[in-house]
């Protein structure tokens, strides 16, 4: 085999090998890069650094124990300091914003977030600036009242509307992840008002040191009613200042108002093209009435001219006579 040991002294001659393992090829039977005849550990795979044998993790809470600082208490992995290997307690401040975090409120079915929630959202800046290694997952939740695709949008949009505050205060936008679980999470029984509030809700959840920061894309703009076509939405964002259909804040908002106006628009034209209809109300009759009054001397006044009528001085005089133009028409 030409590996440079004697036939005759080589236990493998038809196999090339190392005169060390007596000219048989070297084998690693637990595949970590140490052969065996130098593993001390064969059957487990382990670090040249080792020998062969696999770095201890007497705790079994996946940190080694050359890295662990508590390596005989296991690491609790609750988000917070799970790196050093030693069970903690979450701090106060940060537990505060862990899991449903109560005040953070937005305008009805939109991610403008209220002026009255700027105090807590500031704290929470506080708090990541404190804790630099803190990173968190925001997540938006609503009730099941409207449109499921709405919903979804809505609770994406409101998660990335409070990341993008805490950005804009100075927070690293790579420690901040968000997703929009729409209705689809409810702590709460959507059947009853109280339970649809708990269940329109911001979320924060610790990252572990594991967890990769992952954010949903972008959904689009879902101020526009769910339940409209966009020129609906259009109209009615005019009525109310912004679009209020069906959604994560419920009931319709400014429905009846577009109608409404339509209504008002479509009747607009009948007085316009017959300002006195012998079929309106009492008092357009009224109306009538004041309007011939005026005329009704000059109505009279023209018997009297009768034999002057086909003359032509009375020809001449009409024109002259303004008020005559009006009576004329109306007959």
């Amino acid at each position: 085999d030409n590996d440079g040991v004697p036939d005759d002294q080589d236990k493998c001659p038809t196999q090339a090998g190392p005169k060390e393992n007596n000219g048989c090829p070297d084998k690693d039977t637990d595949g970590d890069g140490v052969v065996d005849r130098k593993d001390k550990c064969p059957d487990k795979a382990g670090p040249p650094e080792r020998d062969g044998c696999p770095e201890e993790d007497r705790d079994h809470d996946g940190i080694i124990d050359s890295k662990d600082k508590c390596p005989d208490e296991p690491e609790d992995k609750d988000g917070f300091e799970d790196e050093d290997g030693c069970p903690d307690e979450v701090p106060a401040p940060v537990k505060k914003f862990t899991g449903v975090v109560k005040g953070i409120n937005f305008r009805r079915n939109s991610a403008d977030i209220k002026a009255s929630s700027f105090p807590l959202l500031k704290e929470a800046v506080s708090v990541f600036k404190e804790y630099p290694a803190l990173r968190v997952e925001i997540s938006g939740h609503t009730s099941d009242e409207g449109k499921r695709e709405f919903n979804m949008k809505l609770s994406r949009k409101r998660a990335e509307a409070v990341k993008l505050f805490l950005v804009s205060a100075g927070i690293e936008e790579s420690r901040i992840g968000t997703v929009g679980h729409g209705p689809d999470k409810p702590i709460a029984d959507n059947e009853t008002k109280e339970g649809k509030e708990k269940n329109r809700r911001i979320e924060f959840r610790l990252l572990g040191a594991e967890e990769k920061v992952q954010t949903q894309p972008e959904p689009e703009d879902i101020n526009p009613s769910p339940d409209r076509e966009p020129k609906g939405a259009k109209a009615k964002g005019k009525a109310k200042g912004g679009g209020e259909g069906k959604g994560a804040g419920g009931g319709e908002g400014g429905a009846e108002k577009p109608k409404g106006k339509k209504g008002k628009k479509a009747a607009a034209p009948a007085p316009e093209g017959d300002p006195m209809p012998p079929s309106k109300s009492s008092k357009d009759k009224g109306a009538a009435k004041d309007k011939a009054a005026p005329a009704a001397p000059k109505d009279k006044a023209a018997p009297a001219d009768k034999p002057a009528a086909p003359k032509d001085k009375g020809a001449k005089d009409a024109p002259k006579d303004k008020g005559a133009k009006e009576p004329k028409g109306e007959l």
